[in-house]
């Protein structure tokens, strides 16, 4: 009489989603500090590009002259895909292309349709080689696939400064922005803006040269905002 046969439970498939994935949201996109020097630029561009630091769980950015430090989002499993990203989980630390990582980011949904909020971020795998970054809205999917850059990239270390800062001032992106567009304009291509701090919370003065002979000295002062606790 022959044995009978012990049934084993089928398989079951495990997404790329839930075997876990990078994934990159809007506000890690550092790719706009690495975008290359206006082409009339005196001083330039010495390199650019985005690395993803997995082991540290942040992305960096350089244009060879400054570097953006942004860290992951939290991750979400199960996150549903229209077709399903292809390749494995990144590990160690990647750096692709600045254009690449700015075309991966600008194919992540927006949060200001509320039907997407599931698809607010991009998988990051990597496959064959290629880092992949796969992004749908429920409709339909876009890939972005490129190679990584060799060698280490940027140099952190020699960059990013140690210990604890001799003072802080928090002021508005929002001014931050409408002062350094404003010094852009008027400062011409070689012009620099020397940033005055005060104190602990005290108002910033920029201080630039401008005019067509950068002959005269403006003084933009700006108030600190209060920290949320």
């Amino acid at each position: 009489m022959s044995k009978a046969k012990k049934k084993t439970a089928p398989k079951t498939k495990t997404s790329t989603a839930q075997r876990g994935p990078l994934l990159l949201d809007k506000a890690c996109d550092v790719s706009a500090f690495a975008a290359k020097m206006d082409k009339d630029q005196i001083v330039p561009n010495v390199g650019n590009g985005v690395t993803i630091d997995v082991p540290n769980r942040r992305v960096l950015a350089t244009n060879g002259h400054f570097i953006a430090i942004v860290p992951f989002p939290a991750e979400r499993v199960g996150i549903p895909f229209a077709t399903e990203p292809r390749g494995s989980a990144i590990e160690g630390v990647r750096t692709i292309g600045a254009d690449q990582a700015r075309d991966m980011c600008a194919n992540i949904p927006t949060l200001k349709k509320p039907a997407l909020f599931a698809f607010d971020r991009a998988a990051m795998t990597v496959d064959d080689g290629a880092i992949v970054g796969t992004t749908n809205d429920n409709r339909t999917a876009k890939e972005v696939a490129t190679k990584p850059i060799i060698g280490e990239f940027p140099p952190v270390d020699k960059v990013v400064l140690k210990g604890e800062s001799v003072a802080h001032v928090t002021l508005s992106a929002a001014y931050i922005k409408a002062i350094g567009a404003y010094f852009e304009k008027h400062c011409g291509l070689i012009g620099g803006v020397r940033i005055d701090v005060y104190g602990e919370d005290k108002q910033v003065r920029f201080r630039g040269a401008v005019g067509v002979d950068e002959d005269r000295r403006a003084d933009v002062w700006c108030m600190p905002m209060q920290e949320r606790d």
